[in-house]
């Protein structure tokens, strides 16, 4: 058994431990909120934007589809935009995303098709090199706030390379922010964006009824909105996953820490029980042994 000594030594460790814990978590937390309000809102503009193009696409009668929504089948690449953190302590929220990740460059791989990866997070650029795969694009995460201006290169990029014919789909693993307490790994596609019979039809917010062709009005006409719309609802999409990327993150973190947190409180009462025990039985052989003493004087 550890003598008093080597207890209280490791039980000043554990605490000094339990406090980064702790204050990790209020800072995931206050991350957390600082993002919360900003994602709802930009998911309630996401939402909009969908409806808009739902029913331009359907109102233009396009007799050539715009590149955006045309299918590239016999394109020979891929690309896999992979979000995770740039640092650990967030439980299994980056092994899940990369095991997904891993997973689909493997199945396309093993169909026949180059599977490029833009990797956003450190923790995806040491995972992939470690497994051989070299991302042809990569930078850190956001962890204080979203670059519009990356989010814009990487869109403008992967658009570019898909209108041009070189890659048959888009596709971001990452995790979607549903709750606190659900953050879902998947796999997104970003691109194509669909034919008009795939889109779905969302509904009017609050009056129960789908909207109709009806209630837009188009100037100067469906065709050019179109033209513009559509590469502004890709670019709202990546910028839509970024902001879920860090939700799932901060709120993994927050509950990795909570967890250390408690189990380092555990861990403290049980050195104090030990320590109690070890002072005590400490104690009664001290005075066990003065008693002994007395005896023989006698």
């Amino acid at each position: 058994m550890a003598n008093a000594r080597q207890i209280l030594l490791r039980r000043r460790t554990v605490q000094n431990i339990v406090k980064i814990t702790h204050t990790m978590e209020m800072i995931a937390t206050s991350r957390f909120r600082q993002f919360q309000a900003r994602a709802a809102s930009m998911r309630a503009y996401a939402d909009g934007l969908t409806r808009m193009v739902y029913h331009t696409v359907q109102d233009a009668r396009l007799s050539v589809k715009p590149p955006l929504l045309e299918r590239h089948d016999d394109a020979g690449g891929e690309a896999l935009v992979v979000m995770v953190s740039n640092r650990g302590l967030c439980g299994g929220y980056n092994a899940n995303i990369l095991r997904l990740a891993l997973e689909r460059i493997r199945q396309g791989r093993g169909e026949g098709r180059q599977v490029d990866v833009y990797a956003i997070g450190k923790r995806s650029h040491r995972f992939l090199r470690f497994r051989g795969i070299e991302p042809v694009w990569e930078i850190a995460q956001f962890e204080r706030d979203v670059d519009p201006d990356a989010v814009d290169d990487l869109a403008g990029r992967l658009m570019d390379r898909f209108t041009a014919g070189e890659l048959r789909s888009v596709q971001v693993a990452g995790a979607t922010f549903v709750s606190t307490s659900v953050q879902r790994p998947e796999l997104t596609t970003l691109l194509p964006l669909g034919e008009v019979g795939r889109l779905p039809p969302p509904e009017l917010a609050g009056a129960g009824r789908p909207l109709g062709a009806g209630d837009y009005d188009y100037m100067p006409d469906p065709e050019r909105i179109l033209n513009e719309l559509l590469p502004r609802s890709v670019t709202l999409r990546l910028y839509q996953a970024f902001l879920d990327a860090i939700l799932s993150e901060q709120v993994a973190r927050m509950t990795a820490m909570h967890l250390a947190s408690e189990n380092g409180e555990e861990m403290i009462r049980s050195l104090t029980m030990a320590y109690n025990r070890v002072r005590q039985a400490t104690i009664t052989t001290e005075l066990a042994e003065i008693v002994t003493g007395v005896e023989a004087m006698k």
